[in-house]
């Protein structure tokens, strides 16, 4: 299975490691290396990670790395990382309200 990494994730990747290259330039660098293959080993365990709930109408699972979160949808063909965020951050102010 292939991963196709979405337009605002590899712009949250980019984020992150800028965020990171203020104070370390050196760990900003692998640090994104660790988050992108993080994000490409969903090609063989794409279903370990949990749907998240309140949004199981959209079949986006998360998965956790470190103090970040990527979140991911599945196809019979493909893995698509959706966002790259930090853990903080709340699903509703990812992918708007809950369902209802």
């Amino acid at each position: 299975m292939r991963v196709e990494i979405a337009r605002k994730a590899r712009s949250d990747l980019r984020g992150i490691a800028l965020f990171i290259a203020s104070d370390n330039p050196r760990r900003a660098l692998t640090f994104y290396e660790e988050l992108q293959a993080a994000c490409e080993s969903l090609a063989l365990h794409s279903d370990r990670y949990p749907i998240v709930r309140n949004h199981g109408h959209l079949n986006i699972r998360r998965r956790p790395y470190g103090r970040y979160l990527i979140y991911y949808c599945v196809d019979e063909r493909k893995v698509t990382v959706l966002r790259v965020v930090h853990g903080a951050m709340s699903d509703e102010r990812i992918f708007g309200e809950r369902d209802q």
